[in-house]
């Protein structure tokens, strides 16, 4: 695998270009969205388990799915999917550091007078996300290779 993807890098330098570049405006856009609890929900809602999670990106990941196969639309929909999964990973993460509790509905927070569980569920959904975009990005890597290798440039199936 690591020849195919150095054989890409020489034939394909642009498509890393672009897709690191997706993959890049896409998580700083996104950055914020686990905060979009506030607006919806209340300031007294702020950090609800629904929002700061990987619930959201993985859904938006699987239902992309379909879409994915299509083997042009295959690398720009992975980089947005990617994009959302390091966007709010790297927000989660910076969260861990915080003592803001994470909200549950009808229960508030899973151990009362602690931070630790709060932090957890932080850092586990970050890592979550970071491992699903990894394996996001591993799985067009391979299929970019099989499609690198094909004469047939046209975006057109």
């Amino acid at each position: 695998m690591y020849d195919t993807l150095l054989s890409m890098q020489k034939r394909k330098p642009l498509f890393w270009i672009l897709f690191i570049a997706g993959i890049t405006i896409i998580a700083i856009s996104t950055f914020r969205f686990p905060d979009l609890d506030i607006r919806f929900l209340g300031i007294g809602k702020h950090r609800h388990f629904l929002f700061h999670s990987a619930i959201v990106p993985l859904i938006t990941l699987r239902v992309l799915k379909p879409i994915r196969r299509i083997s042009f639309l295959n690398v720009i929909v992975t980089a947005a999917a990617i994009g959302f999964l390091v966007g709010i990973g790297v927000h989660l993460f910076t969260d861990v550091f915080q003592t803001k509790s994470v909200y549950f509905p009808f229960i508030g927070s899973l151990i009362d007078g602690t931070s630790i569980d709060d932090r957890l569920w932080e850092g586990g959904n970050s890592l979550i996300c970071f491992g699903s975009a990894w394996k996001a990005g591993r799985q067009t890597i391979h299929e970019s290779g099989s499609i690198a290798d094909s004469s047939n440039s046209s975006l057109i199936p």
